[in-house]
């Protein structure tokens, strides 16, 4: 089997199946192609950190194929469906030799929209046979694959095609010296073929009557590996191996900090040699794998032993994580600690940062874990699920988080950095903008006052102060908080941005238009050098570049810098209801200033109805109003603004190119790629316009104001 034959072969089967060792042959015969493989887990269900995952495996196999994708994927806050995903197609299409993507434990992964992602990954393989995805699980994944089966593009294994026969299982016993006789039907009846089964029964065989073996094979697991394995071991490597059970990789470091001892690389270099169960991964690093089914011998050992010992790992392991700066492997050990204040104070110290890389299912992950009342005993985690909630949408839980957190006095230390449980509070309700402007600058008044000059949230209180002082109309205060937060060297990823975007917005208000684009194209280039192109916070950057354009009557840029906003849009949401107001007002304005009457309106009816969340919006309350006193031609139709779908910016520039007469070869010459990557954007450009041809794509494009009319 190679890539040039399918785009995807499911391996689906219980645990014990033989999955991975199929997998492993697979891959020991198969010559002609590399395998990059990904053993996946369950705090993989966030689609920034699978994808991560994914572009770091098949880096190592065709690293100059993902170097874009790589780049791409690290930055804070990655567009996956936009981005990621389709560089690594385009890379996978000109790489030879074709490369095979196991993802090994699909089980593990239950979140929708990583599901998704993995479908868009598939659909696109269709267009360029040079990769083929394996998916390995216990349970059967939720792929749609029935077209692509039709088609002879999917291939299914079962727990059926991989049971062993009886003939095999006569082999098998004639290997261990066991006369097959009437032994053969017991064992296929009791293990109906499972390969761990008829193994672990034929391995008692010597000493036991292979037609009495117990019937639960959970129990004969663990009894196995505790008789055959643990027991012969030696009393302190036994000891040593139940506390790293918790450990998906162990290296010398982590495993001398949860057991306490020394000497660990020697000791995990020695069992690996006498254990085929303990896996050297990674040579350079040290790194070693328990084999899973020895794991979670361990671990059940280790749970049912002493809960005390099993606590006490877990919360060494999340101070080893915390102080080697990996936070989100600290909060997954402290989370299976049976107390909730350390997984509590775990999340509060990085949940902004985990957001702002791009992970935010992974704190709604988190915070699902905790019930309101569990959130009110911790008043800080109140704090990170009115955010979280707020990046997410949910304008809801951000209201109702928000309104709990109001008038709670707490004296403990901030986990976050804040100064205090109050500026942390002030800093929230700014930020989300629920309460109206006015309220916006009175928090951010008092966040800017308590975080002292080195605060590492000063800056963002600076930003949200400025921003909600241009709102109000104090120009002079706008203009001194914004450029301290635009120039700050710390603080969290976007705010300096954010600051330069706002900045933006008051020269363009007081007339000063060539500043406006300086300033806005100084933002841009740093947006884009950090990759924060998706996030709420460089939108206004974007819009003012495209308002200068128009200002100085470019249409042709305008338009176009128009378009990139495309990806951002859906970000914009209930939830963060100012920044969703003042962004779609401020493109409806340069829609207007470039004479797009019917897209004017269609976002100004947008920022009107955020505006309808808002208590107050200042002076751009009065701004909208004038706005919408011109009305868009009566022959129009009505569209929503998000009806235009999300392109990246190299499928506009293919777009762009469409209506010239062109070949796609041309195109590709036009643009330094080859023609089969151009045909990919194309398909996939076709794909989000809900057309088939290219003249119906240029057709539907110009309707959505993504192409000019001719």
């Amino acid at each position: 089997m190679s890539a040039t034959e399918t785009s995807i072969v499911v391996v689906r089967a219980p645990a014990g199946s033989g999955k991975t060792t199929l997998l492993a042959h697979w891959a020991s015969l198969d010559r002609a192609q590399d395998f990059a493989w990904v053993s996946l887990e369950e705090t993989d269900n966030d689609t920034v950190a699978f994808w991560r995952h994914i572009v770091g495996a098949l880096g190592t196999v065709a690293p100059e194929a993902m170097a874009r994708a790589t780049q791409l994927v690290k930055r804070p806050s990655p567009d996956v469906a936009g981005q990621v995903i389709p560089a690594v197609l385009s890379g996978l299409a000109e790489w030879d030799p074709p490369v095979v993507l196991v993802l090994d434990d699909f089980q593990s992964i239950t979140d929708r929209a990583c599901h998704d992602s993995v479908r868009q990954f598939i659909r696109g393989l269709t267009l360029a046979y040079r990769c083929t995805v394996v998916v390995s699980s216990r349970s059967e994944p939720t792929l749609n694959l029935a077209k692509l089966t039709i088609e002879g593009q999917a291939l299914t294994f079962s727990e059926v095609d991989l049971a062993f026969t009886a003939t095999e299982v006569a082999q098998l016993l004639a290997r261990h010296g066991v006369r097959p006789g009437d032994v053969v039907p017991q064992l296929l009846a009791d293990t109906q073929g499972w390969a761990t089964g008829v193994h672990l029964s034929i391995d008692r065989g010597a000493s036991t009557d292979l037609r009495r073996q117990p019937r639960d094979w959970r129990d004969l697991i663990h009894e196995f590996f505790v008789q055959e394995v643990l027991d012969p071991m030696d009393a302190a490597d036994r000891d040593f191996l139940h506390q790293c059970s918790i450990l998906t990789t162990l290296s010398p470091d982590i495993c001398e900090a949860v057991t306490g001892s020394t000497g660990a690389g020697r000791r995990l270099a020695a069992l690996s040699k006498s254990n085929v169960l303990i896996t050297l991964v990674d040579p350079s690093s040290q790194t070693y794998r328990l084999h899973q089914l020895l794991r979670d011998a361990l671990e059940r050992d280790l749970r049912e032993a002493d809960l005390e010992a099993l606590d006490r790992v877990h919360s060494l392991a999340a101070a080893w994580f915390v102080d080697n700066d990996r936070p989100v492997e600290a909060v997954e050990h402290a989370l299976r600690v049976s107390s909730p204040a350390l997984a509590a104070d775990m999340i509060a110290r990085c949940w902004f940062d985990t957001i702002l890389t791009g992970n935010l299912t992974t704190v709604e992950r988190w915070l699902e874990q905790f019930d309101d009342t569990e959130l009110r005993e911790f008043p800080f985690m109140l704090i990170a699920a009115a955010w979280t909630a707020g990046f997410g949408g949910d304008w809801a839980a951000a209201w109702r988080y928000s309104k709990a957190s109001r008038g709670l006095t707490v004296d403990s230390t901030a986990p976050d950095g804040t100064a205090s449980f109050e500026s942390a509070s002030a800093l929230m309700v700014a930020g989300l903008g629920l309460d109206g402007i006015a309220e916006v600058r009175a928090q951010a008044q008092v966040a800017y006052r308590l975080e002292g000059p080195d605060s590492r949230w000063r800056p963002l209180a600076a930003a949200l102060l400025g921003a909600a002082s241009l709102a109000t109309g104090r120009n002079d205060e706008a203009r001194s908080t914004l450029s301290d937060a635009a120039t700050a060297i710390t603080g969290p990823a976007g705010v300096a941005t954010y600051a330069m975007g706002q900045l933006a917005v008051l020269e363009a208000t007081e007339g000063r238009w060539i500043q406006a684009e300086r300033i806005s194209h100084q933002a841009i280039e740093e947006i884009e050098r950090l990759g924060l192109e998706n996030l709420v916070s460089s939108g206004a950057a974007y819009v003012m570049y495209a308002a200068a354009a128009a200002h100085r009557g470019d249409t042709a840029i305008a338009r176009r810098r128009l378009r990139g906003l495309n990806a951002l849009l859906p970000s914009l949401s209930t939830a963060m209801p100012f920044d969703a107001f003042q962004i779609h007002l401020l493109i409806a304005e340069t829609n207007a200033a470039i004479g797009d009457k019917r897209s004017a309106a269609l976002h100004a009816e947008t920022a009107q109805r955020h505006q309808e969340l808002l208590s107050d919006a200042g002076v751009f309350e009065g701004r909208l109003t004038a706005l919408m006193t011109e009305k868009p031609p009566e022959t129009e139709t009505t569209l929503s603004p998000s009806t235009p779908p999300a392109l990246t910016l190299r499928e506009l520039d293919v777009l762009t190119l469409l209506p010239t007469a062109l070949s796609l070869r041309e195109v590709g010459d036009r643009l330094y790629v080859s023609r089969d990557t151009v045909k990919t954007y194309v398909t996939r450009i076709y794909r989000k316009l809900g057309v088939s041809s290219r003249s119906a794509a240029i057709t539907r494009a110009t309707d959505l104001g993504l192409l000019e009319r001719p």
